[in-house]
Order: C-alpha cells, then structure tokens, then sequence
C-alpha cells in the first residue's frame, strides 16, 4: 500500500493530476479555452510589465470591456470589412433613401397600419393566406 502511495505521488509530481468525471470525460480544461475553442476563437499572448497590465486593464474597465474586446476595437476600426454577394447590394448595407424615410416615420409613430387580426392584416396586403 504504501509503495503504491509513493509511486502515485511520482505521478502527481511529474505529470500532474487529471480530473476525470464518472463517464471518463476530463474535467481538468479551464472553461474559458472550452469557449474559445466551441467558438473558434484563438488566443494572444501580449507580453507586458504588470503596471502596463494594470494600466490596459483599468481603461478597459473604464470603457465597461473586457481586455481583449479593449484592445481588439483599435484593430477593429481598421480591419477591412466583410463584403456582401447580394445581388444589387455592393456590400453596402445602408438603407436606400425611401426605407430610411420609412424608419424615420415608424420610429415616431407616424404613417402606422394597424390591423384586428392576422386576417385583416392579409387582406391588406393583398395575399391570400390560404393559397
């Protein structure tokens, strides 16, 4: 008994002590690289002294960010952004000058249709729902 104490704690020592739970799945990860990897995120490392560590750290809390989202906005601003395959779009998705009319107006409340029923609201619009 004891030489199987001895030999376990060798192992402990050298390799470390992994968790497993009652179906034999390891629960050693850390949660956080479990989300990274579920969202197929990857990780920086930024060498830095701890004052300049605590200094990112407080203008991120100032900003209300997490360090990471902190210091990717500055490269966000620059990245190129995605284009769109939409035919006609351009990869531009701003509203034509009508629909930002529109928007306007609902957002105020004006030039709204209301509607009894779901029914009423087809007939409206000219569709048959049962067709």
């Amino acid at each position: 008994m004891l030489k199987k104490k001895s030999a376990l704690k060798k192992i402990k020592a050298n390799v470390g002590v992994r968790k497993v739970n009652r179906l034999g799945h390891d629960k050693t990860k850390n949660p956080v690289e479990e989300k990274l990897s579920s969202s197929e995120k990857i990780r920086i490392v930024i060498s830095c002294t701890e004052d300049e560590k605590m200094y990112v750290k407080m203008l991120a809390a100032k900003e209300r960010m997490t360090i990471s989202d902190y210091l990717l906005s500055f490269a966000r601003q620059r990245m190129p952004k995605s284009r769109c395959n939409l035919p006609g779009c351009g990869g531009i998705h701003k509203p034509n000058k009508l629909t930002e009319k529109v928007l306007k107006e609902s957002a105020r409340g004006e030039n709204l249709e209301h509607h009894d029923s779901v029914e009423d609201f087809w007939e409206s619009m000219g569709i048959d729902p049962n067709a």
